[in-house]
């Protein structure tokens, strides 16, 4: 019978070169896998809004790859044409260390549009002053269409209700209630 021996596991370096975690790699990698894990669009920019950090998921979301991206203003990379002065005005606020947070329309590379919650944060160096703006987003498309069928399932509901108390009323014949059941279901519903 073979014996099995047992393997101990690999013993870590006791630093990584930049004095981070040996198993997580140099502090920018791993802030970087981190931001990539977040499933959300993640987008750094300078004060003046130029992409300075673009993770796979703003990529998959706008169209845009990394390499692409980076080092261009994001007023000219994700707003809609409609959005364009709401967004210079956004990135003035931040430019200032406010933040903002809203639904916002914006555009993918090949020039589709559609509605993002986006939320804009300044961002701090070491000595406590600002020095760049992170910014989330994610695609507000689905909720937008759950809610437009939401409001149209209860205006169909609203409709079945007022018919319902036109056929309960006993002020006219059932004829001419059935008359004004007809005249009010919208076309299509017969």
């Amino acid at each position: 019978m073979a014996s099995s021996e047992s393997q101990d596991p690999p013993t870590p370096p006791a630093q990584s070169r930049d004095g981070g975690d040996p198993w997580l790699g140099t502090t920018q990698d791993f802030h970087k896998a981190l931001l990539d894990a977040v499933g959300e669009a993640v987008i750094v920019t300078d004060l003046q809004g130029t992409v300075q950090y673009w993770n796979r998921a703003a990529a998959d979301l706008y169209g845009w790859s990394a390499e692409e991206a980076l080092g261009m203003d994001i007023v000219d990379l994700t707003p809609s044409d409609a959005s364009r002065q709401e967004a210079l005005a956004i990135m003035e606020s931040l430019a200032a260390g406010n933040t903002w947070r809203g639904e916002f329309q914006v555009r993918r590379k090949d020039g589709s549009t559609f509605p993002a919650l986006v939320s804009n944060s300044p961002v701090l160096n070491s000595a406590g002053e600002l020095a760049g703006i992170i910014g989330v987003s994610s695609d507000l498309t689905s909720l937008k269409e759950t809610e437009d069928a939401l409001r149209e399932r209860n205006k169909e509901l609203q409709t079945l209700k007022q018919a319902g108390e036109i056929l309960n009323r006993e002020d006219q014949s059932i004829e001419a209630r059935l008359e004004e059941v007809v005249r009010l279901l919208p076309d299509g519903w017969l």
